[in-house]
């Protein structure tokens, strides 16, 4: 199983992510890696760590399959948007806030003002 992931409609190298699903995948906060964390009959559950690097954005997915002893491949596009974010309370992520209290301010308060100019 492989994921491809692109962001806009005219994707470039560093705006896609692609990746096979792995047991043993480990997270690199410089790649984009997905683990397989369950099988259940047809169902299969994973993670995707994306890179802190990875651009803000309106990304799409695609599965691509493929069995062992076959050439072909089927492929699913899914038909919701994902969106990938900044994280501030990370330290590695361009946006990292120290300070607990700019935290509450900036990110979790969903009132204040906003100045320009």
């Amino acid at each position: 199983v492989q994921l491809v992931f692109t962001l806009g409609d005219k994707p470039q190298m560093e705006t896609q992510g692609s990746m096979f699903l792995r047991k043993d995948a480990v997270h690199d906060k410089n790649s984009w890696s997905a683990k397989l964390t369950n099988v259940q009959g047809e169902t299969l559950s994973f993670e995707v760590s994306t890179p802190v690097t990875t651009p803000v954005g309106c990304w799409s997915l695609r599965v691509v399959t493929r069995l062992k002893k076959s050439t072909e491949r089927e492929i699913y596009d899914f038909d919701q948007d994902i969106y990938i974010l900044f994280n501030p309370w990370n330290v590695d992520d361009q946006t990292y806030m120290e300070k607990t209290e700019l935290l509450e301010e900036y990110v979790q308060n969903d009132q204040g003002k906003v100045w320009v100019g």
